[in-house]
Formats: C-alpha cells, sequence, structure tokens
C-alpha cells in the first residue's frame, strides 16, 4: 500500500557501494521473542543509531509478499521473459551471490547503540512500501502511537532480510511457507490463510 509519506533518501538504509550517508545500515539481526511470540527486527546504522521493529506474524504475512516482489524485480527482462523456471533460478542465484557478500558470522554489536525510538521496539499497525526500479524496497512501519520507522533497502539488503526473517520465521513455528528463492519452487496461483 504506497502513500504519500513513502520514505525518502533520509531513511535508513541502501547498500550501494560508496554509499557514506551516516545513516547508512550497518547491521541487521532478526531473533525471536518467545514471550511476545514476535520477531525483533533491530537495524543498526553506522552512526550507532538503532531501530527495532516488532515482526508480528501478522506484520510478516504483509511483508513477505513485499519482498519477494522487491527480489523479482532484481531479475533481468530476459530471465522474467523466458518463464518461471528461469526466474526462479536468476532469483536463488543473486540470492546464494547476495549471501556470499554478506557477513552473518560476526555478532551483532549492541554497545553504545542510541535507540531513535527507546528502548521499546515498534509494533507496527500499518506497513507501507514501495518498490524501487533497482529491486530495493522502500519500507514504513507505523504504530498506532504515530510512531513511524522509514527504511530503504537495496537489493543486497532484500536478498539478506529475506534470508534472516526465513530462518528466524522457522523458530518461531508460526506455520508459515517462507520458502527462499530457489529453482524448484512449486508455481503458485494464489490462496487463503486462515
Amino acid at each position: 500500500m504506497p502513500g504519500d509519506d513513502r520514505p525518502g533518501d533520509d531513511a535508513p538504509g541502501n547498500d550501494a557501494p560508496g554509499d557514506d550517508r551516516p545513516d547508512r545500515l550497518h547491521q541487521i539481526r532478526v531473533q525471536y521473542d518467545t514471550g511476545e511470540d514476535r520477531l525483533l527486527l533491530r537495524l543498526a546504522t553506522v552512526q550507532r543509531r538503532e531501530f527495532r521493529i516488532w515482526i508480528t506474524r501478522r506484520v510478516l504475512i504483509s511483508l513477505w509478499p513485499v519482498l519477494m516482489k522487491a527480489l523479482e524485480a532484481q531479475v533481468g527482462s530476459e530471465a522474467a521473459a523466458s518463464g518461471t523456471v528461469a526466474r526462479r533460478a536468476v532469483m536463488a542465484m543473486q540470492s546464494e551471490a547476495a549471501a556470499q557478500g554478506a557477513d552473518f558470522a560476526t555478532r551483532y554489536q549492541e554497545a553504545d547503540l542510541d535507540p531513535v525510538l527507546g528502548t521499546e521496539p515498534l509494533l507496527p499497525v500499518r506497513l507501507q512500501w514501495a518498490h524501487k526500479a533497482d529491486g530495493g524496497v522502500s519500507l514504513v512501519f507505523h504504530d498506532k502511537a504515530g510512531r513511524v520507522v522509514p527504511i530503504n533497502l537495496g537489493g543486497l539488503l532484500v536478498h539478506n532480510l529475506v534470508r534472516l526473517v526465513a530462518r528466524v520465521a522457522e523458530r518461531a513455528q508460526w506455520g508459515l511457507d517462507l520458502a527462499l528463492p530457489s529453482p524448484d519452487l512449486p508455481e503458485t496461483t494464489g490462496g487463503a490463510l486462515h
């Protein structure tokens, strides 16, 4: 549901080479909180500012297709025109390449982080998005108190966020089919979740 208050260039994020903005994302952490039955998305910028967002099952059901569409947008027009199998194969290769270039081994550096919205994570009640031409996505999370967290994710960050969320959501045992890009995913034509 793109809207008038889409994130702009001042939103934390992006993974463009040479991006030296002070609010550029430095680290992302996704963890499952069993007591809250929620995923906690933590985003740290190079200036040591941190954004904390609760990802509920309901939010993830809305967010996942947005992220998948961003991944599909990264597939070249030739592969997209070649059909589902070619598109999935390219997405899988891109996902693997993004994972190879990411640093999943370094622990999240929590020391000296400034929680921008305070220590209580934002609990979204509304999500807005806009897909970018480069295969990235701009997200805006809104809570009921009017707090807003805008995030710009470049193509590589979308791939790696998808990988992190899928891995942690599996531990939550929410029964969601959050399949990573793979050339052998079955074709889906729609459905309902009850």
